[in-house]
């Protein structure tokens, strides 16, 4: 695979990209390509590390829900203490 240094010009980083970045209007090229081959991890690496973010994922997306539905209930106790509703059971 070819490789080159691009900077973007919005956000101003540099970041090492393969040619797809070559015809992007915000990138420029600021380095001449090099060949690299990976040498891909064995499977008994990578796999543990993905099932640890795959966790971690799982726990900030439970979290954000439990928010969210507490958001939620909240607004709703507001409304029924507005008008006087009893709770509903769920």
């Amino acid at each position: 695979m070819k490789f080159a240094r691009f900077r973007s010009m919005r956000h101003d980083y540099e970041t090492i990209e393969s040619d797809a970045y070559e015809h992007m209007d915000d990138f420029v090229r600021i380095t001449e390509y090099v060949d690299a081959e990976f040498k891909e991890r064995p499977a008994e690496e990578v796999i543990p590390e993905s099932i640890t973010i795959y966790d971690s994922l799982k726990k900030a997306v439970n979290e954000e829900h439990a928010k969210a539905v507490a958001t939620i209930d909240e607004k709703i106790a507001q409304l029924r203490a507005i008008t006087h509703q009893p709770e509903e059971p769920e």
